[in-house]
C-alpha cells in the first residue's frame, strides 16, 4: 500500500454517516489473527483519520488498518467510543492506555519487500527476513495477546516488479522466510490502476502467498488490499470490477479485505483526498453493497472449506475459480470468472440432488440435473450459489 507522510488530513465527505449504527463493532481476533467470532469477516480501510469513522462505518467498514503519525490518547478514544476496532503501529499509548482494548492487532511497517528509502533521496534493498523476524519478536515481547499484521507490496503477485530493487525476483529465497514477521500476512496490488484491469493478479498473489506459507511450515492468516479509488486520477474501478476483486480474493483464500481509498494527483505528487472513495458516490455505493453482501455471508465464509466439493469445466479462455462452504442444511458455491472473457461453466457436485440452485443477489435460480448445473459468466463475473438440502 502507499504511505503518505503523517498528516492530519480531514477532507469532507459526500456520504451520509450511518447514524443508526450505535452498537459497538466486534472483531475478536485471536493472537494468531484468526477471528473467534464466526459472524465477523474483517473489512478494513487503510490509514484513515479517526474523524472518518462514521462515514466508513456507514459503508460497512468494520476495522481501521493503520493510524497516521503516532497513535495518541485522543485518537484512540475516538476508536474506543465509536466501537471501531483499530490495527495500529505499536507504541506506549497503545500498550498502556485504559482504552487499548480498541486495538485488535499491531501493524508492522508497510511493504518491507520493496526497496527502502535510504535517507538521501534514494533507495536501498528490501528489509531482510531476519530483520522482519527480529521486529516481530520485539513486538510480541511487548504484547503477545494481539496478532501482527504484515503487509507486502505488489511483488507478491508481480514477481518481476522493479520496485523491489536488488530484491527483484527474489521469491523462493525471500517470502517463505519473511512471512515469519507476521501472523496475518497481507499484500497489495491494484490492477485497475496499474495493470490495465488484469484483475487475476489479485488471485495470483493470494495463490503465491498460500504456496510460500505452505513451504514455510507455518500457519498464517491471509488478508489483502483492494483498490477502491482511481489512485492517481486514472480509471475509476467499476462496481463489477470491485466485486470481482473482493470475491476473487475470498474464493482464493483471503480472510480479510482492506480497501485502499487515498486519491492522489496525476503524478502521485500530492494527496487530493484521504477518503477519496467519497469523491465517487457510485463507487462508494457499490462498495457498501459488496460489504453488506460479504458481512451477511460472514458465518458461511468463516465455516470450513469443503475441499474438492465441486468440479468445474469451462472454456480455457474463461477459467472459473470456486470455493465451497456449508452451513446448516445449505451448501454454497462461490464462483468468479478469472479472465475478462464471457463464457459458460458446468458445475458438478457429487451427491447433490436434482432441484434448483438459488443465485444470491440476482433473483434467479438454475436447474440441477444429475448433480450438475450450468451457468453463464460475464468477463470477471461473480455468481454466489446457495443449494438447500431438501
Amino acid at each position: 500500500m502507499l504511505l503518505g507522510p503523517p498528516r492530519p488530513w480531514a477532507a469532507g465527505t459526500t456520504a451520509e454517516p450511518d447514524t443508526t449504527a450505535k452498537a459497538p463493532l466486534r472483531s475478536d481476533l485471536s493472537a494468531t489473527g484468526r477471528s473467534t467470532d464466526r459472524g465477523f469477516f474483517p473489512i478494513g480501510v487503510w490509514l484513515q483519520s479517526p474523524d472518518h469513522i462514521a462515514e466508513f462505518k456507514g459503508i460497512g467498514i468494520n476495522v481501521f488498518v493503520g493510524f497516521y503519525g503516532n497513535l495518541d490518547q485522543a485518537g484512540l478514544a475516538k476508536f474506543a467510543n465509536s466501537g471501531m476496532p483499530l490495527i495500529a503501529g505499536q507504541n506506549p499509548t497503545g500498550l498502556t492506555s485504559p482504552q487499548r482494548a480498541a486495538i485488535v492487532a499491531w501493524l508492522a511497517p508497510d511493504e518491507p519487500d520493496n526497496s527502502q528509502p535510504n535517507g538521501w533521496g534514494g533507495y536501498g534493498p528490501c528489509v531482510t527476513p531476519d530483520q522482519l523476524i527480529a521486529s516481530y519478536k520485539s513486538l510480541k515481547d511487548k504484547d503477545s495477546s494481539r496478532p501482527i499484521l504484515l503487509n507486502f507490496g505488489r511483488g507478491v503477485s508481480d514477481i518481476h516488479w522493479h520496485g523491489r530493487g536488488t530484491c527483484t525476483g527474489q521469491t523462493e529465497t525471500y517470502y517463505p522466510f519473511a512471512i515469519g514477521g507476521g501472523d496475518i500476512i497481507s499484500f497489495d496490488i491494484y490492477p485497475v490502476a496499474g495493470y490495465g484491469g488484469r484483475l487475476e493478479l489479485v488471485s495470483n498473489g493470494i495463490d503465491n502467498l498460500k504456496a510460500w506459507i505452505s513451504k514455510s511450515g507455518r500457519e498464517k492468516i491471509i488478508w489483502n488490499a483492494i483498490e477502491a479509488v482511481p489512485i492517481t486520477s486514472g480509471d475509476v474501478p467499476t462496481a463489477a470490477q470491485e466485486r470481482a476483486e473482493v470475491w476473487m480474493s475470498i474464493i482464493h483464500g483471503s480472510h480479510g479485505i482492506v480497501y485502499f481509498v487515498h486519491q492522489f494527483g496525476k503524478n502521485s505528487d500530492r494527496l487530493v483526498r484521504e477518503d477519496g472513495i467519497f469523491n465517487f458516490p457510485a463507487l462508494a455505493h457499490a462498495v457498501a453493497a459488496i460489504n453488506a453482501e460479504v458481512t451477511g455471508l460472514a458465518p458461511v465464509l468463516n465455516s470450513p472449506t469443503i475441499v474438492d466439493g465441486v468440479s468445474v469445466s469451462s472454456h480455457a479462455a474463461t477459467p472459473i475459480g470456486t470455493i465451497v462452504k456449508q452451513q446448516g442444511r445449505a451448501t454454497y458455491v462461490f464462483a468468479v470468472a478469472e479472465r475478462n472473457n464471457a463464457g459458460s461453466a458446468t458445475f458438478t457436485l457429487p451427491g447433490m440432488p436434482s432441484g434448483t440452485v438459488q443465485v444470491l443477489g440476482e433473483g434467479r435460480k438454475v436447474t440441477v440435473s444429475n448433480h450438475v448445473f450450468e451457468d453463464e459468466f460475464d468477463g470477471y463475473g461473480v455468481h454466489l450459489y446457495q443449494i438447500t438440502d431438501r
